[in-house]
Protein backbone atom coordinates (compact mmCIF):
# COMPACT_ATOMS: atom_id res chain seq x y z
CA UNK A 1 0.00 0.00 0.00
CA UNK A 2 1.21 3.46 -0.88
CA UNK A 3 0.04 6.58 0.96
CA UNK A 4 0.34 10.26 0.20
CA UNK A 5 -0.62 13.27 2.28
CA UNK A 6 -1.05 16.95 1.44
CA UNK A 7 -2.45 20.03 3.15
CA UNK A 8 -4.72 22.62 1.58
CA UNK A 9 -7.24 25.36 2.21
CA UNK A 10 -10.30 24.60 0.06
CA UNK A 11 -12.87 21.90 0.83
CA UNK A 12 -15.07 22.74 -2.16
CA UNK A 13 -12.37 22.57 -4.83
CA UNK A 14 -11.00 19.26 -3.55
CA UNK A 15 -14.50 17.80 -3.34
CA UNK A 16 -15.24 18.74 -6.96
CA UNK A 17 -11.95 17.17 -8.05
CA UNK A 18 -12.60 13.95 -6.12
CA UNK A 19 -16.09 13.63 -7.55
CA UNK A 20 -15.67 14.81 -11.16
CA UNK A 21 -11.97 15.08 -11.93
CA UNK A 22 -10.22 18.04 -13.50
CA UNK A 23 -12.30 20.75 -15.15
CA UNK A 24 -10.31 20.32 -18.36
CA UNK A 25 -10.69 16.52 -18.26
CA UNK A 26 -13.94 15.65 -16.40
CA UNK A 27 -14.59 12.04 -15.43
CA UNK A 28 -17.98 11.83 -13.69
CA UNK A 29 -17.86 8.01 -13.58
CA UNK A 30 -14.65 7.81 -11.61
CA UNK A 31 -16.36 7.40 -8.17
CA UNK A 32 -16.96 3.84 -6.94
CA UNK A 33 -18.42 4.75 -3.53
CA UNK A 34 -18.27 7.42 -0.85
CA UNK A 35 -18.34 7.42 2.93
CA UNK A 36 -18.06 9.91 5.81
CA UNK A 37 -16.79 10.10 9.38
CA UNK A 38 -18.15 12.33 12.16
CA UNK A 39 -20.67 13.79 9.72
CA UNK A 40 -24.43 13.28 9.88
CA UNK A 41 -24.63 14.12 6.16
CA UNK A 42 -23.86 11.54 3.48
CA UNK A 43 -24.03 13.87 0.47
CA UNK A 44 -20.40 14.87 -0.36
CA UNK A 45 -21.28 18.46 -1.27
CA UNK A 46 -23.20 18.98 1.96
CA UNK A 47 -20.39 17.31 3.89
CA UNK A 48 -17.85 19.72 2.38
CA UNK A 49 -20.02 22.69 3.38
CA UNK A 50 -20.31 21.49 6.97
CA UNK A 51 -16.56 20.88 7.17
CA UNK A 52 -15.88 24.41 5.91
CA UNK A 53 -18.23 25.87 8.55
CA UNK A 54 -16.47 23.89 11.28
CA UNK A 55 -13.00 24.88 10.04
CA UNK A 56 -13.95 28.57 10.05
CA UNK A 57 -14.12 28.39 13.84
CA UNK A 58 -10.53 27.26 14.09
CA UNK A 59 -7.26 29.20 13.74
CA UNK A 60 -5.58 27.62 10.70
CA UNK A 61 -5.53 28.81 7.11
CA UNK A 62 -4.96 25.24 5.84
CA UNK A 63 -7.72 23.14 7.39
CA UNK A 64 -7.79 20.47 4.66
CA UNK A 65 -5.71 17.31 5.01
CA UNK A 66 -5.85 15.20 1.86
CA UNK A 67 -4.79 11.56 2.23
CA UNK A 68 -4.66 8.98 -0.54
CA UNK A 69 -4.11 5.24 -0.15
CA UNK A 70 -3.38 2.97 -3.14
CA UNK A 71 -3.01 -0.76 -3.58
CA UNK A 72 -0.49 -2.40 -5.87
CA UNK A 73 -1.86 -3.27 -9.36
CA UNK A 74 -3.83 -6.51 -9.24
CA UNK A 75 -4.62 -6.34 -5.51
CA UNK A 76 -8.20 -5.94 -4.21
CA UNK A 77 -9.99 -5.10 -0.98
CA UNK A 78 -13.71 -5.26 -0.32
CA UNK A 79 -15.50 -2.13 0.80
CA UNK A 80 -15.72 -3.53 4.32
CA UNK A 81 -11.95 -4.01 4.37
CA UNK A 82 -11.44 -0.49 3.02
CA UNK A 83 -13.63 0.88 5.81
CA UNK A 84 -11.43 -0.90 8.34
CA UNK A 85 -8.32 0.55 6.70
CA UNK A 86 -9.84 4.04 6.92
CA UNK A 87 -10.69 3.74 10.61
CA UNK A 88 -7.30 2.36 11.57
CA UNK A 89 -5.46 4.99 9.53
CA UNK A 90 -7.39 7.82 11.17
CA UNK A 91 -6.73 6.32 14.59
CA UNK A 92 -2.99 5.83 13.97
CA UNK A 93 -2.70 9.44 12.82
CA UNK A 94 -4.65 10.77 15.80
CA UNK A 95 -7.39 11.94 13.43
CA UNK A 96 -10.06 9.83 15.08
CA UNK A 97 -13.03 12.09 15.84
CA UNK A 98 -12.24 14.50 12.98
CA UNK A 99 -14.70 15.07 10.15
CA UNK A 100 -13.75 13.15 6.99
CA UNK A 101 -15.10 12.51 3.49
CA UNK A 102 -13.93 9.30 1.80
CA UNK A 103 -14.13 8.83 -1.98
CA UNK A 104 -13.12 5.55 -3.65
CA UNK A 105 -12.05 5.79 -7.30
CA UNK A 106 -12.09 3.25 -10.11
CA UNK A 107 -10.46 5.29 -12.90
CA UNK A 108 -7.01 3.66 -12.72
CA UNK A 109 -5.57 0.17 -12.94
CA UNK A 110 -5.04 0.07 -9.17
CA UNK A 111 -7.60 0.46 -6.39
CA UNK A 112 -7.26 3.64 -4.36
CA UNK A 113 -9.22 5.89 -2.03
CA UNK A 114 -9.04 9.55 -1.03
CA UNK A 115 -9.70 10.97 2.43
CA UNK A 116 -10.54 14.64 2.83
CA UNK A 117 -10.09 15.27 6.56
CA UNK A 118 -10.88 18.43 8.49
CA UNK A 119 -7.82 19.26 10.59
CA UNK A 120 -10.03 21.34 12.93
CA UNK A 121 -11.66 19.10 15.55
CA UNK A 122 -15.43 19.68 15.68
CA UNK A 123 -15.47 19.88 19.50
CA UNK A 124 -12.13 21.26 20.63
CA UNK A 125 -11.69 23.41 17.46
CA UNK A 126 -7.96 22.76 17.69
CA UNK A 127 -6.05 22.00 14.48
CA UNK A 128 -4.44 18.61 14.09
CA UNK A 129 -0.65 18.69 14.24
CA UNK A 130 0.64 17.49 10.87
CA UNK A 131 4.26 17.11 11.99
CA UNK A 132 5.79 13.95 10.50
CA UNK A 133 2.48 13.17 8.81
CA UNK A 134 3.96 11.13 5.99
CA UNK A 135 6.19 8.88 8.13
CA UNK A 136 3.26 8.26 10.48
CA UNK A 137 1.01 7.39 7.54
CA UNK A 138 3.62 5.01 6.10
CA UNK A 139 4.07 3.29 9.44
CA UNK A 140 0.32 2.74 9.73
CA UNK A 141 0.02 1.33 6.21
CA UNK A 142 2.98 -1.00 6.70
CA UNK A 143 1.31 -2.66 9.64
CA UNK A 144 -2.01 -2.94 7.80
CA UNK A 145 -0.28 -4.56 4.81
CA UNK A 146 0.86 -7.39 7.05
CA UNK A 147 -2.56 -7.82 8.66
CA UNK A 148 -4.39 -7.88 5.30
CA UNK A 149 -1.86 -10.11 3.57
CA UNK A 150 -1.07 -7.49 0.94
CA UNK A 151 2.16 -7.17 -0.98
CA UNK A 152 4.67 -5.24 1.17
CA UNK A 153 5.51 -1.95 -0.50
CA UNK A 154 8.76 -0.29 0.60
CA UNK A 155 7.88 3.26 1.55
CA UNK A 156 11.20 4.77 0.55
CA UNK A 157 11.60 7.49 -1.96
CA UNK A 158 12.83 6.27 -5.33
CA UNK A 159 15.79 8.53 -6.21
CA UNK A 160 15.02 8.12 -9.90
CA UNK A 161 11.35 8.90 -9.58
CA UNK A 162 10.46 12.09 -11.40
CA UNK A 163 9.09 14.84 -9.11
CA UNK A 164 5.33 15.19 -9.06
CA UNK A 165 5.40 18.72 -10.49
CA UNK A 166 7.28 17.47 -13.55
CA UNK A 167 4.85 14.62 -13.99
CA UNK A 168 1.91 16.99 -13.74
CA UNK A 169 3.52 19.24 -16.33
CA UNK A 170 3.95 16.29 -18.65
CA UNK A 171 0.34 15.21 -18.12
CA UNK A 172 -1.17 18.64 -18.78
CA UNK A 173 1.26 20.38 -21.17
CA UNK A 174 2.62 17.33 -22.98
CA UNK A 175 6.27 18.41 -22.94
CA UNK A 176 8.46 15.60 -21.60
CA UNK A 177 10.54 16.44 -18.50
CA UNK A 178 14.05 17.56 -19.35
CA UNK A 179 15.31 15.76 -16.25
CA UNK A 180 14.33 12.40 -17.74
CA UNK A 181 16.31 13.09 -20.93
CA UNK A 182 19.32 14.36 -19.01
CA UNK A 183 19.38 11.24 -16.85
CA UNK A 184 19.05 8.94 -19.83
CA UNK A 185 21.83 10.57 -21.89
CA UNK A 186 24.18 12.31 -19.44
CA UNK A 187 24.57 9.73 -16.68
CA UNK A 188 27.03 7.48 -18.53
CA UNK A 189 28.95 10.55 -19.71
CA UNK A 190 29.46 11.80 -16.17
CA UNK A 191 30.66 8.38 -15.10
CA UNK A 192 33.07 7.81 -18.00
CA UNK A 193 34.53 11.30 -18.54
CA UNK A 194 38.26 11.62 -18.00
CA UNK A 195 38.59 15.38 -18.48
CA UNK A 196 36.44 18.49 -18.52
CA UNK A 197 36.98 18.92 -22.27
CA UNK A 198 35.80 15.38 -22.97
CA UNK A 199 32.76 15.82 -20.72
CA UNK A 200 31.77 19.12 -22.35
CA UNK A 201 32.12 17.80 -25.90
CA UNK A 202 30.30 14.52 -25.29
CA UNK A 203 27.47 16.36 -23.58
CA UNK A 204 27.29 18.81 -26.51
CA UNK A 205 26.78 15.89 -28.90
CA UNK A 206 23.57 15.18 -26.98
CA UNK A 207 22.52 18.84 -27.01
CA UNK A 208 23.43 19.21 -23.32
CA UNK A 209 25.67 21.82 -21.73
CA UNK A 210 27.24 22.09 -18.29
CA UNK A 211 27.25 25.42 -16.49
CA UNK A 212 28.45 26.59 -13.13
CA UNK A 213 25.67 28.25 -11.17
CA UNK A 214 26.20 29.45 -7.64
CA UNK A 215 28.14 26.81 -5.74
CA UNK A 216 27.15 23.95 -8.03
CA UNK A 217 26.60 22.80 -11.60
CA UNK A 218 23.52 22.68 -13.78
CA UNK A 219 22.83 20.74 -16.98
CA UNK A 220 20.92 22.71 -19.61
CA UNK A 221 19.82 22.54 -23.22
CA UNK A 222 19.30 26.33 -23.33
CA UNK A 223 15.59 25.71 -22.88
CA UNK A 224 15.44 24.21 -19.39
CA UNK A 225 18.01 23.28 -16.77
CA UNK A 226 18.38 20.89 -13.83
CA UNK A 227 20.98 20.42 -11.13
CA UNK A 228 23.78 18.12 -12.22
CA UNK A 229 23.57 16.21 -8.93
CA UNK A 230 19.89 15.41 -9.66
CA UNK A 231 20.99 13.87 -12.97
CA UNK A 232 23.77 11.79 -11.43
CA UNK A 233 24.71 11.65 -7.76
CA UNK A 234 28.39 11.73 -8.58
CA UNK A 235 28.00 14.83 -10.78
CA UNK A 236 28.20 17.40 -8.02
CA UNK A 237 30.84 20.08 -8.46
CA UNK A 238 32.92 18.77 -5.57
CA UNK A 239 32.81 15.17 -6.81
CA UNK A 240 33.72 16.09 -10.39
CA UNK A 241 36.53 18.42 -9.32
CA UNK A 242 37.96 15.68 -7.13
CA UNK A 243 38.09 13.42 -10.20
CA UNK A 244 38.74 15.84 -13.09
CA UNK A 245 40.52 18.74 -11.41
CA UNK A 246 39.36 22.37 -11.07
CA UNK A 247 36.28 23.19 -13.12
CA UNK A 248 36.94 24.32 -16.69
CA UNK A 249 34.35 26.09 -18.80
CA UNK A 250 33.53 24.96 -22.30
CA UNK A 251 35.45 27.13 -24.74
CA UNK A 252 33.17 30.00 -25.86
CA UNK A 253 32.88 29.65 -29.64
CA UNK A 254 30.28 32.31 -30.29
CA UNK A 255 32.68 35.26 -30.53
CA UNK A 256 35.05 33.40 -32.86
CA UNK A 257 32.31 32.15 -35.17
CA UNK A 258 30.62 35.54 -35.19
CA UNK A 259 33.94 37.14 -36.21
CA UNK A 260 34.37 34.63 -39.03
CA UNK A 261 30.83 35.25 -40.28
CA UNK A 262 31.27 39.01 -40.20
CA UNK A 263 34.19 38.68 -42.58
CA UNK A 264 37.97 38.65 -42.35
CA UNK A 265 40.84 40.60 -43.85
CA UNK A 266 42.09 37.87 -46.15
CA UNK A 267 41.87 40.22 -49.16
CA UNK A 268 44.19 42.69 -47.45
CA UNK A 269 46.63 39.93 -46.51
CA UNK A 270 46.59 38.55 -50.04
CA UNK A 271 47.50 42.00 -51.38
CA UNK A 272 50.43 42.17 -48.98
CA UNK A 273 51.82 38.78 -49.93
CA UNK A 274 51.21 39.24 -53.68
CA UNK A 275 54.99 39.35 -54.53
CA UNK A 276 55.52 36.05 -52.70
CA UNK A 277 52.52 34.52 -54.46
CA UNK A 278 53.87 35.65 -57.83
CA UNK A 279 57.25 34.14 -56.97
CA UNK A 280 55.47 30.92 -55.99
CA UNK A 281 53.66 30.89 -59.32
CA UNK A 282 56.93 31.55 -61.19
CA UNK A 283 58.54 28.64 -59.33
CA UNK A 284 55.65 26.40 -60.29
CA UNK A 285 55.97 27.50 -63.94
CA UNK A 286 59.73 26.88 -63.85
CA UNK A 287 59.12 23.42 -62.41
CA UNK A 288 56.72 22.64 -65.24
CA UNK A 289 59.23 23.87 -67.83
CA UNK A 290 62.00 21.78 -66.28
CA UNK A 291 59.74 18.75 -66.37
CA UNK A 292 58.90 19.34 -70.03
CA UNK A 293 62.63 19.77 -70.84
CA UNK A 294 63.39 16.49 -69.06
CA UNK A 295 60.67 14.73 -71.06
CA UNK A 296 62.04 16.15 -74.33
CA UNK A 297 65.55 14.96 -73.41
CA UNK A 298 64.27 11.49 -72.67
CA UNK A 299 62.37 11.41 -75.98
CA UNK A 300 65.53 12.53 -77.84
CA UNK A 301 67.54 9.80 -76.10
CA UNK A 302 64.97 7.17 -77.07
CA UNK A 303 65.10 8.35 -80.68
CA UNK A 304 68.92 7.99 -80.69
CA UNK A 305 68.64 4.52 -79.18
CA UNK A 306 66.14 3.45 -81.82
CA UNK A 307 68.41 4.72 -84.60
CA UNK A 308 71.43 2.91 -83.19
CA UNK A 309 69.43 -0.31 -82.82
CA UNK A 310 68.42 -0.08 -86.50
CA UNK A 311 71.96 0.56 -87.81
CA UNK A 312 74.45 -1.46 -85.72
CA UNK A 313 74.93 -5.08 -84.84
CA UNK A 314 75.86 -4.32 -81.19
CA UNK A 315 73.57 -1.40 -80.22
CA UNK A 316 74.42 -1.43 -76.48
CA UNK A 317 78.13 -0.93 -77.15
CA UNK A 318 77.49 1.67 -79.83
CA UNK A 319 75.05 3.58 -77.61
CA UNK A 320 77.66 3.81 -74.85
CA UNK A 321 80.30 5.11 -77.29
CA UNK A 322 77.97 7.55 -78.97
CA UNK A 323 76.76 9.18 -75.74
CA UNK A 324 80.39 9.32 -74.59
CA UNK A 325 81.14 11.44 -77.70
CA UNK A 326 78.21 13.69 -76.83
CA UNK A 327 79.30 14.09 -73.21
CA UNK A 328 82.82 15.04 -74.44
CA UNK A 329 81.12 17.67 -76.65
CA UNK A 330 82.89 16.39 -79.81
CA UNK A 331 81.52 17.54 -83.14
CA UNK A 332 78.96 14.96 -84.06
CA UNK A 333 79.37 15.33 -87.83
CA UNK A 334 83.06 14.31 -87.51
CA UNK A 335 82.17 10.96 -86.00
CA UNK A 336 82.23 8.39 -88.77
CA UNK A 337 79.85 5.40 -88.62
CA UNK A 338 82.70 2.87 -88.63
CA UNK A 339 84.17 4.45 -85.49
CA UNK A 340 81.14 3.49 -83.47
CA UNK A 341 80.83 -0.18 -84.39
CA UNK A 342 79.98 -2.80 -87.01
CA UNK A 343 77.00 -1.89 -89.21
CA UNK A 344 74.19 -4.27 -89.98
CA UNK A 345 74.06 -6.13 -93.31
CA UNK A 346 77.00 -6.69 -95.69
CA UNK A 347 79.41 -3.77 -95.87
CA UNK A 348 82.63 -3.73 -97.90
CA UNK A 349 85.38 -2.67 -95.55
CA UNK A 350 87.37 0.03 -97.28
CA UNK A 351 88.53 3.40 -96.05
CA UNK A 352 84.98 4.48 -96.91
CA UNK A 353 82.54 1.62 -96.11
CA UNK A 354 80.57 0.51 -99.13
CA UNK A 355 77.21 -1.15 -98.30
CA UNK A 356 76.19 -4.21 -100.22
CA UNK A 357 72.51 -5.11 -100.36
CA UNK A 358 69.41 -3.38 -99.01
CA UNK A 359 70.11 -4.00 -95.31
CA UNK A 360 73.64 -2.61 -95.53
CA UNK A 361 72.46 0.45 -97.47
CA UNK A 362 69.76 1.19 -94.91
CA UNK A 363 72.18 0.77 -91.99
CA UNK A 364 74.71 3.13 -93.57
CA UNK A 365 72.00 5.72 -94.28
CA UNK A 366 70.82 5.69 -90.68
CA UNK A 367 74.36 5.88 -89.28
CA UNK A 368 75.59 8.57 -91.67
CA UNK A 369 72.50 10.80 -92.05
CA UNK A 370 69.89 10.25 -89.32
CA UNK A 371 72.04 9.53 -86.28
CA UNK A 372 74.00 12.86 -86.40
CA UNK A 373 70.70 14.76 -86.70
CA UNK A 374 69.16 12.85 -83.79
CA UNK A 375 72.31 13.45 -81.77
CA UNK A 376 72.08 17.17 -82.39
CA UNK A 377 68.46 17.14 -81.19
CA UNK A 378 69.53 15.29 -78.05
CA UNK A 379 72.32 17.79 -77.37
CA UNK A 380 69.92 20.74 -77.73
CA UNK A 381 67.42 19.06 -75.37
CA UNK A 382 70.20 18.51 -72.86
CA UNK A 383 71.16 22.17 -73.01
CA UNK A 384 67.51 23.21 -72.65
CA UNK A 385 67.25 21.09 -69.50
CA UNK A 386 70.33 22.72 -68.02
CA UNK A 387 68.86 26.19 -68.62
CA UNK A 388 65.46 25.08 -67.22
CA UNK A 389 67.12 23.73 -64.07
CA UNK A 390 68.94 27.02 -63.62
CA UNK A 391 65.70 28.98 -63.95
CA UNK A 392 63.99 26.64 -61.46
CA UNK A 393 66.78 27.08 -58.90
CA UNK A 394 66.58 30.86 -59.19
CA UNK A 395 62.76 30.86 -58.91
CA UNK A 396 62.86 28.68 -55.82
CA UNK A 397 65.49 30.88 -54.21
CA UNK A 398 63.36 33.95 -54.82
CA UNK A 399 60.23 32.19 -53.58
CA UNK A 400 61.94 31.08 -50.34
CA UNK A 401 63.24 34.60 -49.75
CA UNK A 402 59.84 36.29 -50.22
CA UNK A 403 57.97 33.61 -48.25
CA UNK A 404 60.28 34.19 -45.31
CA UNK A 405 59.75 37.95 -45.61
CA UNK A 406 55.96 37.53 -45.43
CA UNK A 407 55.91 34.66 -42.92
CA UNK A 408 53.59 36.42 -40.36
CA UNK A 409 51.02 37.13 -43.08
CA UNK A 410 51.10 33.54 -44.32
CA UNK A 411 50.67 32.18 -40.75
CA UNK A 412 47.63 34.40 -40.24
CA UNK A 413 46.18 33.30 -43.58
CA UNK A 414 46.62 29.64 -42.62
CA UNK A 415 44.81 30.25 -39.33
CA UNK A 416 41.92 31.93 -41.14
CA UNK A 417 41.74 29.09 -43.67
CA UNK A 418 41.70 26.49 -40.89
CA UNK A 419 38.85 28.29 -39.11
CA UNK A 420 36.93 28.58 -42.38
CA UNK A 421 37.41 24.85 -43.08
CA UNK A 422 35.75 23.94 -39.76
CA UNK A 423 33.17 26.73 -39.80
CA UNK A 424 30.26 24.40 -40.59
CA UNK A 425 31.10 22.05 -37.73
CA UNK A 426 31.53 24.94 -35.32
CA UNK A 427 28.25 26.51 -36.38
CA UNK A 428 26.38 23.27 -35.68
CA UNK A 429 28.22 22.60 -32.41
CA UNK A 430 27.17 25.95 -30.95
CA UNK A 431 24.60 26.00 -28.18
CA UNK A 432 21.03 26.65 -29.33
CA UNK A 433 21.05 30.10 -27.73
CA UNK A 434 24.21 30.97 -29.66
CA UNK A 435 22.73 29.63 -32.90
CA UNK A 436 19.64 31.77 -32.31
CA UNK A 437 21.83 34.82 -31.66
CA UNK A 438 23.74 34.23 -34.91
CA UNK A 439 20.51 33.70 -36.83
CA UNK A 440 19.22 37.04 -35.55
CA UNK A 441 22.43 38.82 -36.50
CA UNK A 442 23.25 37.13 -39.79
CA UNK A 443 20.08 35.33 -40.87
CA UNK A 444 19.58 31.57 -41.05
CA UNK A 445 21.37 31.09 -44.39
CA UNK A 446 24.77 30.22 -42.90
CA UNK A 447 23.26 27.73 -40.44
CA UNK A 448 21.11 26.10 -43.11
CA UNK A 449 24.09 25.86 -45.45
CA UNK A 450 26.10 24.23 -42.65
CA UNK A 451 23.28 21.71 -42.12
CA UNK A 452 23.40 20.78 -45.82
CA UNK A 453 27.17 20.41 -45.82
CA UNK A 454 27.43 18.57 -42.49
CA UNK A 455 24.13 16.70 -42.06
CA UNK A 456 25.63 14.26 -39.56
CA UNK A 457 26.38 17.16 -37.19
CA UNK A 458 22.94 18.70 -37.62
CA UNK A 459 21.04 15.52 -36.79
CA UNK A 460 23.00 14.05 -33.89
CA UNK A 461 21.20 15.98 -31.11
CA UNK A 462 17.74 15.20 -32.45
CA UNK A 463 18.74 11.60 -33.09
CA UNK A 464 19.61 11.31 -29.39
CA UNK A 465 16.27 12.81 -28.39
CA UNK A 466 14.37 10.48 -30.70
CA UNK A 467 16.19 7.42 -29.33
CA UNK A 468 15.31 8.59 -25.83
CA UNK A 469 11.65 9.06 -26.76
CA UNK A 470 11.55 5.47 -27.98
CA UNK A 471 12.86 4.38 -24.55
CA UNK A 472 11.18 6.72 -22.09
CA UNK A 473 11.43 6.15 -18.36
CA UNK A 474 8.91 3.99 -16.55
CA UNK A 475 7.15 7.04 -15.09
CA UNK A 476 6.56 8.64 -18.49
CA UNK A 477 5.58 5.37 -20.14
CA UNK A 478 3.04 4.82 -17.40
CA UNK A 479 1.45 8.20 -18.14
CA UNK A 480 1.35 7.53 -21.87
CA UNK A 481 -0.12 4.05 -21.35
CA UNK A 482 -2.78 5.44 -19.04
CA UNK A 483 -3.66 8.23 -21.48
CA UNK A 484 -3.77 5.83 -24.41
CA UNK A 485 -5.80 3.32 -22.42
CA UNK A 486 -8.47 5.92 -21.68
CA UNK A 487 -9.03 6.42 -25.40
CA UNK A 488 -9.47 2.68 -25.93
CA UNK A 489 -7.09 2.81 -28.91
CA UNK A 490 -4.30 0.42 -29.73
CA UNK A 491 -1.28 1.24 -31.84
CA UNK A 492 -2.19 2.44 -35.35
CA UNK A 493 -3.02 -0.28 -37.84
CA UNK A 494 -4.60 2.14 -40.32
CA UNK A 495 -3.11 5.35 -41.71
CA UNK A 496 -1.41 7.67 -39.26
CA UNK A 497 -3.76 10.57 -39.94
CA UNK A 498 -6.86 8.42 -39.36
CA UNK A 499 -5.49 7.07 -36.11
CA UNK A 500 -4.38 10.51 -34.97
CA UNK A 501 -7.74 12.06 -35.83
CA UNK A 502 -9.51 9.42 -33.76
CA UNK A 503 -7.05 9.80 -30.88
CA UNK A 504 -7.46 13.58 -30.76
CA UNK A 505 -11.24 13.29 -30.89
CA UNK A 506 -11.08 10.97 -27.87
CA UNK A 507 -9.07 13.54 -25.91
CA UNK A 508 -5.45 12.42 -26.35
CA UNK A 509 -3.07 15.39 -26.07
CA UNK A 510 -1.39 16.17 -29.46
CA UNK A 511 2.10 15.95 -27.94
CA UNK A 512 1.21 12.67 -26.26
CA UNK A 513 0.01 11.41 -29.65
CA UNK A 514 3.41 12.26 -31.18
CA UNK A 515 5.21 10.55 -28.31
CA UNK A 516 3.03 7.41 -28.47
CA UNK A 517 3.62 7.09 -32.21
CA UNK A 518 7.36 7.67 -31.88
CA UNK A 519 7.62 5.22 -29.00
CA UNK A 520 5.95 2.57 -31.15
CA UNK A 521 8.67 2.89 -33.80
CA UNK A 522 7.17 5.44 -36.20
CA UNK A 523 9.72 8.09 -37.27
CA UNK A 524 9.36 11.30 -35.32
CA UNK A 525 9.01 13.46 -38.45
CA UNK A 526 6.15 11.29 -39.77
CA UNK A 527 4.38 11.31 -36.41
CA UNK A 528 4.62 15.09 -36.05
CA UNK A 529 3.49 15.62 -39.65
CA UNK A 530 0.46 13.38 -39.15
CA UNK A 531 -0.60 15.20 -35.99
CA UNK A 532 -0.09 18.65 -37.52
CA UNK A 533 -2.15 17.75 -40.58
CA UNK A 534 -4.86 16.25 -38.42
CA UNK A 535 -5.07 19.46 -36.42
CA UNK A 536 -5.98 21.23 -39.69
CA UNK A 537 -2.64 23.02 -40.00
CA UNK A 538 -3.18 23.08 -43.76
CA UNK A 539 -1.83 26.59 -44.34
CA UNK A 540 1.72 25.66 -43.39
CA UNK A 541 1.88 21.99 -42.33
CA UNK A 542 5.69 21.88 -42.47
CA UNK A 543 6.03 24.76 -40.03
CA UNK A 544 3.34 23.31 -37.78
CA UNK A 545 5.06 19.91 -37.77
CA UNK A 546 8.39 21.56 -36.92
CA UNK A 547 6.92 23.36 -33.93
CA UNK A 548 5.09 20.25 -32.78
CA UNK A 549 8.29 18.20 -33.01
CA UNK A 550 10.20 20.75 -30.95
CA UNK A 551 7.55 20.76 -28.23
CA UNK A 552 7.30 16.97 -28.20
CA UNK A 553 11.07 16.78 -27.67
CA UNK A 554 11.18 19.76 -25.32
CA UNK A 555 13.83 21.76 -27.22
CA UNK A 556 14.02 25.03 -29.21
CA UNK A 557 12.77 24.86 -32.78
CA UNK A 558 15.96 26.02 -34.53
CA UNK A 559 17.87 22.72 -34.01
CA UNK A 560 14.80 20.89 -35.33
CA UNK A 561 14.80 23.05 -38.45
CA UNK A 562 18.50 22.39 -39.10
CA UNK A 563 18.06 18.65 -38.57
CA UNK A 564 15.03 18.62 -40.88
CA UNK A 565 17.11 20.22 -43.64
CA UNK A 566 19.84 17.63 -43.13
CA UNK A 567 17.37 14.72 -43.07
CA UNK A 568 15.70 15.91 -46.27
CA UNK A 569 19.09 16.27 -47.96
CA UNK A 570 20.19 12.75 -47.02
CA UNK A 571 16.83 11.28 -48.04
CA UNK A 572 16.97 12.98 -51.45
CA UNK A 573 20.50 11.71 -52.00
CA UNK A 574 19.44 8.15 -51.17
CA UNK A 575 16.38 8.31 -53.43
CA UNK A 576 18.38 9.72 -56.34
CA UNK A 577 20.73 6.73 -56.41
Amino acid sequence: MIGKTHSGSGFGGLTRYLLKGKTSDPKPDRVAWTSTRELALEDPQDAALLMRITAAQGRTDQPVQHLSISLAPGEHLSREQWEQVIDRTLKDLDLEGHQALIVAHRDTDHEHIHLMVNRVHPETLRAWNRWQDRPRLMASLRGQELDLGLQPTPHVKDPDRLPERLMQGFIHAGEPPFLDYARAEARPLFKDARSWDELHERLAEKGLFLERKGQGLVVTDDHRHVKASSVERGASLAALEARLGPYEMRRPLLQEVDSDLRGDHRAELYNQVAPALRARQEAEDALKQAGEAARRLEQARETVRAAIAGAYRNPVQVESRYFAYIDQEEALPSVRPAQLGELRGIVLRTPSPIPLGAEGSKALEIAADQLPRFGSDYLRAQQDLVRADARLSEARRKEAQLTESFRPQFIELDQIQNRAATLNERLLSLRPRDQIALARGHGRQDLEQAARRRPEHATRTLASRQRWMQNLSRDLNRVLDRRLGRTGLSLPAQSLTDWTAQALRLGLHPLHAVQVLTRSGIPLADAARAVSLTRAAIRNPAKAALRLTAKALGIPSLPVRLATIAWDLVRNQVLSR
